[in-house]
């Protein structure tokens, strides 16, 4: 995410789409310091819906303000909320015990998460019934663990806390014009997007800024491919540069074009295609 004066962006490219139902923000108020009267914040969002054909769609409106006595009940949603959220972290966590070969101790993290949304589930038994329902299955299969627990603990989980990828650091890295060249050796998905993202923040220690991806080879991307390309494109546009993906197979281009991915991404259709794009975007820096 990024703060720019009263501007809170979260940019939640490397999370699965199909795994988000909402995003929860629990912010702590000074009532002194806020206006009386009016919206508390506005909101403007701007998804893919797989409800839809990944249409792509925005959500724009306020936050009204709902101040109450720090004695009074939690909002039901809010709480029925940060319960889907505390899970799926609850799993993200039993997932890194469980690379580490430590079933036992991602058994109890899961059985706490279990106790606890068992503790709350009639406050919304219809959207956490499936939680409760996921964490018993995880917890059955750490009872007859095996070497696939981990991988099945990051498709739940929505990312292994041992091959996270954090945004580096790149204060003092000079950046130059040199072209980064990848061919994609296969199909993007969940479990590669994370070597993709670290293959590329490398690349940006070494002052690239400039990527193509020849996608020749890759037949099928997911909503985690999708996510960490824009992800990707919004690291090298940072840093005054840019993403250009060639040579897509005729089942990507459908992808790109039920998610408007092209508004996102720039595609040529061959490599060289796309070094001149970029030669043109050199040439445009090179003016302002």
């Amino acid at each position: 995410y990024t703060l720019d004066g009263n501007v809170l962006t979260i940019q939640a490219g490397d999370v699965r789409s199909d795994d988000i139902r909402n995003f929860v923000i629990n912010c702590e108020t000074d009532p002194a310091k806020i206006a009386k009267a009016g919206a508390l914040a506005s909101v403007d969002v701007s998804y893919y819906n797989i409800l839809q054909n990944m249409s792509f769609e925005t959500v724009k409106g306020n936050i009204d303000q709902k101040l109450a006595a720090k004695s009074s009940a939690f909002d039901p949603d809010v709480l029925t909320e940060t319960l889907i959220s505390r899970s799926a972290k609850a799993m993200i966590e039993a997932s890194r015990f469980s690379a580490g070969k430590n079933p036992d101790a991602a058994k109890e993290v899961i059985h706490r998460m279990i106790v606890k949304i068992e503790q709350n589930l009639s406050i919304s038994p219809d959207s956490l019934t499936p939680v409760l329902n996921r964490l018993k299955s995880i917890e059955t299969r750490l009872k007859d663990y095996s070497s696939t627990v981990s991988k099945q603990l990051m498709a739940d989980g929505a990312d292994l806390h041992r091959r996270r990828t954090e945004i580096i650091d790149l204060e003092g890295v000079d950046v130059h014009n040199r072209i980064f060249e990848h061919s994609i050796p296969g199909d993007i998905d969940l479990y590669n997007c994370p070597d993709l993202k670290a293959m590329i923040q490398k690349q940006m220690e070494e002052g690239y800024r400039f990527v193509i991806f020849n996608m020749s080879k890759a037949h099928h991307i997911d909503s985690s491919a999708i996510g960490a390309l824009i992800q990707i494109e919004g690291w090298l546009t940072r840093r005054g540069g840019s993403l250009i993906v060639t040579n897509l197979t005729d089942n990507v281009k459908k992808v790109f074009s039920l998610t408007r991915l092209e508004s996102h991404i720039r595609v040529a259709a061959t490599p060289e295609g796309a070094k001149e794009t970029i030669e043109k975007l050199i040439e445009d820096l090179k003016n302002i």
